[in-house]
């Protein structure tokens, strides 16, 4: 602004309708530079609010995507629970069966005792 106001001094000297001109075309820059200012910020404010939309539809994306990870998760961990199931009943089963196993060698051993006694027990059986 100095540095126009010393030019402005300069030209007055040596012609004053120069400076009235140089005023004249410094207050149209002036309003051309308010209405370009205007229009970037107004452009500006446009694009915020589509970024803005846009960040709220990402949001929006995000929290599908969360709730179904959420849902998955749950799923996976029923299935985790399920599986601890399925093989807590196996380690009964396979308890059951090695008893069952224990009890039938305790019998084969038994019929073996009794055919020391009775050679034909097999027929018997």
């Amino acid at each position: 602004m100095r540095l126009f106001q010393d030019l402005v001094k300069s030209i007055s000297k040596d012609n004053p309708a120069n400076a009235i001109a140089l005023i004249k075309l410094w207050k149209a820059n002036a309003k051309a530079n308010d209405s370009i200012t205007k229009k970037l910020f107004e452009e500006k404010r446009n694009n915020m609010s589509i970024i803005h939309s846009k960040v709220n539809e990402i949001i929006v994306a995000c929290n599908s995507v969360f709730k179904l990870i959420d849902s998955r998760t749950q799923d996976i961990l029923s299935l985790i629970e399920y599986i601890g199931d399925v093989r807590d009943s196996l380690d009964q089963m396979n308890k059951l069966l090695q008893e069952k196993e224990k009890k039938i060698a305790e019998c084969d051993n038994f019929k073996n005792k009794i055919k020391d006694f009775l050679p034909n027990f097999d027929i018997y059986c």
